[in-house]
């Protein structure tokens, strides 16, 4: 699914959806590539795309994972930002 993700988009016609942006930043988060993973989110935000709670917690898990505590906590501060509470499922990431 990432190679899918990727064509479209960088090279179809196609509009990516949140669905392929999160996809791309949970691949990338996996494989502990934070700086795409980051990237990616940035692409989203420029493509004018909402993120949502999966968006969220799937950077926070990313951030987690390869110990960037600081960064995960910023993301708690960003989902506030824009009216989007931390719920379970985005704090149970960090745990």
């Amino acid at each position: 699914p990432p190679q899918a993700c990727e064509w479209i988009l960088y090279r179809s016609s196609f509009q990516p959806d949140i669905i392929c942006y999160n996809l791309l930043i949970d691949a990338y988060g996996q494989k502990s590539l934070i700086k795409k993973a980051e990237s990616i989110y940035v692409e989203l935000l420029e493509a004018h795309c909402i993120p949502t709670e999966d968006t969220y917690a799937l950077l926070t898990k990313a951030y987690c994972t390869s110990g960037q505590l600081e960064k995960a906590e910023a993301i708690f501060t960003e989902m506030r930002q824009h009216g989007l509470p931390p719920s379970e499922l985005t704090l149970s990431t960090k745990l």
